[in-house]
This record gives C-alpha cells, sequence and structure tokens, in this order.
C-alpha cells in the first residue's frame, strides 16, 4: 500500500487484481478492552461484512480485500465506539491499472533516497501483514526486467534486496514480488519502488597526488601534457590556473589547453585527472607556476609544476659556451703581437 496524505483523508493506492489490508487509523485507549471498531462503505448505513469467506470483509481494525477491483474505488469509513466515546474516519481507496505495458504505476511508487556506498539495501515495502518474509519467496525486477541473481551483484535476505558494487546505473525502478494464499488462491503481492542513489555528504578534504610543487623538463618547441591527480573520495573539481587565472586566458592561441576530467585507477586507488597541454613550449614558458586546483564542498587546495630546461640541454650549452671561450683564448694567444 502506498499513503498519501491528503487533510482529514487518506488515501491508498492499490493494485488491482492483489489484495490488501487497510487499517483504521484510530487507535483506541489502552484502557478500554470493550471497544469495537465497524467498517461502511461510506455513505451507507449497511456495515460491510464479517464473514471471512466474503471478498471484501471487515476483521478487527482492518478491512480486507480478496483480491482488489477497480470498482472498489471509493470512500470506507471505520467507526470506534468503546467506553470513551465514538470516533470515525474516512479513507479513500484507490485501485489501478498499472501503466500500459509496465509492470508499476508512476504515481503508485515507493520513493527510497539512498546514499552511495559500497552496498545498498532495498526493503519490499508493506509484506509483513501479508506474509512472513523468513519464509516467503520473492522475486525482484529491475524496469519490469528479471533481475539475473547468479552473478553476485545481487542478494535476497528475507524482504530485502542487497545491491553490491553500486554505480549510477543502479538508479532506477525496482519490483519485487511475492506469493501470497488465502483460502487456497494465489495471489501476487506486488511493491514498486523508485531507488534514487546519491553520493555521500563529503567529509574528505582533496588531496592532489600531482603535481608535487615539482620542477618538469621540457624542451622548446616539444608538446608537453601534465596530468593533475587528485583522490577520488573527495569528489573534487580540478582546473588548471596560472596567475589566478583560467588557463584559456594564459594562451590565446590555444596553445596551452586545458582537458575534460576525467577518472582513472593509480596504485589501486581511483582518482580524479585533470590535463593541461602546450602543444609548443616556448620560452615564456619557462619558470612559471602552474597551478591545478582541487575544490569541493570542504576545501580547496593547490600544487604547481614549473617548466624548466632540461639539464643535458643546460650542460650542451654551458660546454659550447666553454669550448667557444677556449677558442678564443687560444686565437689571442696565436695572434701576433
Amino acid at each position: 500500500m502506498f499513503l498519501l496524505a491528503g487533510g482529514k483523508v487518506q488515501e491508498t493506492l492499490v493494485p488491482n487484481g492483489e489484495p490488501f489490508f487497510v487499517r483504521c487509523p484510530l487507535e483506541p485507549p489502552v484502557s478500554d478492552n470493550s471497544y469495537n471498531i465497524t467498517w461502511f462503505i461510506n455513505g451507507s448505513k449497511i456495515e460491510i461484512s464479517t464473514d471471512l469467506q466474503a471478498r471484501i470483509h471487515q476483521d478487527s481494525n482492518h478491512l480486507k480485500f480478496f483480491p482488489a477491483r477497480l470498482e472498489d474505488s471509493g470512500f470506507y469509513l471505520c467507526v470506534y465506539s468503546g467506553a470513551n466515546g465514538c470516533w470515525q474516519e474516512v479513507l479513500q481507496v484507490n485501485v489501478f491499472q498499472n501503466d500500459n505495458g509496465l509492470c508499476y504505476k508512476d504515481e503508485a511508487l515507493y520513493t527510497y533516497l539512498l546514499f552511495r556506498e559500497k552496498s545498498l539495501r532495498i526493503e519490499c515495502p508493506d509484506v509483513t501483514d501479508y506474509v512472513d518474509p523468513a519464509t516467503a519467496q520473492f522475486h525482484w525486477f529491475k524496469e519490469c526486467e528479471p533481475l539475473n541473481m547468479t552473478t553476485g551483484k545481487y542478494l535476497m535476505i528475507k524482504q530485502f534486496l542487497s545491491i553490491t558494487n553500486v554505480i549510477p546505473q543502479d538508479n532506477g525502478k525496482y519490483t519485487c514480488v511475492t506469493l501470497f494464499i488465502h483460502n487456497g488462491t494465489n495471489y501476487n503481492i506486488s511493491r514498486s519502488i523508485t531507488n534514487t542513489i546519491r553520493e555521500l555528504p563529503l567529509t574528505v578534504k582533496p588531496n592532489i597526488l600531482y603535481p608535487t610543487d615539482n620542477f618538469i623538463d621540457a624542451e622548446l618547441g616539444t608538446s608537453v601534457t601534465v596530468t593533475c591527480e587528485a583522490l577520488l573520495n573527495s569528489n573534487p573539481i580540478l582546473t588548471w590556473r596560472y596567475n589566478e587565472s583560467f588557463i584559456s586566458e594564459y594562451s590565446d592561441d590555444g596553445r596551452v589547453i586545458e582537458e575534460i576530467q576525467y577518472e582513472a585507477v593509480k596504485d589501486g586507488q581511483k582518482v580524479a585527472c585533470q590535463n593541461i597541454t602546450f602543444s609548443s613550449v616556448k620560452e615564456e614558458d619557462y619558470g612559471l607556476r602552474f597551478y591545478c586546483s582541487a575544490d569541493n564542498t570542504l576545501a580547496y587546495i593547490q600544487a604547481f609544476f614549473i617548466l624548466k630546461r632540461p639539464e643535458y640541454l643546460l650542460k650542451m650549452k654551458y660546454n659550447q659556451k666553454l669550448m667557444l671561450n677556449s677558442r678564443q683564448i687560444k686565437t689571442h694567444m696565436n695572434s701576433p703581437l
């Protein structure tokens, strides 16, 4: 059953062709041992049958349908009478057909909001009045297609479905079905759930693995790509900057670009990655600090790298300078006085 609060009238949405029990919301005082609850179709003075073999009958504080039919939709009245007085409550029953071609009706879905963890558990709701979950068999569907229970992705424990290795694609509409037997007749009991998975509230500050305020060798005119890496558990947003400005403002000709953030695995850890690419290193790029910033709702941190000429080029240039100086000295010594 799916309950909606609507003023003083409680609406109950019930699948056509399934049994259901609706409970009178009037609770008798603990001290009243002689109370009586009576059910009526609203507007009628004739009590609903107490014959337990009747398709619709009252059983103590429950009104029971075996099964519900479309024509049962309407208003019902439960009346409490006891030593402390008399009260009544009106309830609305709305028996529905599933949406065309589906195993559920959108307006009658239970709604679950779950935070993403390694595993999640969904309950087949409001079935304990009908079956004993310890002995009943449950069948689960997603988008009305049977779940493959042999992959290890899904586990069933009583009326619960456990989902392991949770991913965003585990969002969706789930339906559980179990068998209910009454007076020798088999009935299906079904419940449909829309499952929305959200990321856990952030409790971890960003942690940049690379760069580490380090130097990177880069030859003049070559292409260089540097990857900013941060642990994914903090759900960071990565951005490359220079002098507190976005990289797009550093190079007007598109020579230096920032690529789209992506995910990867490094040393067994999930990391968020963001590349910066120099299509052709220029003299003006050397000695500057290029910052990767990692930002989430808890913190904002930065780490930088500096491009420099490779050591062997510096040594080569130094050796060339020494050789040139040596030649100049020899030429000077051999010149006539």
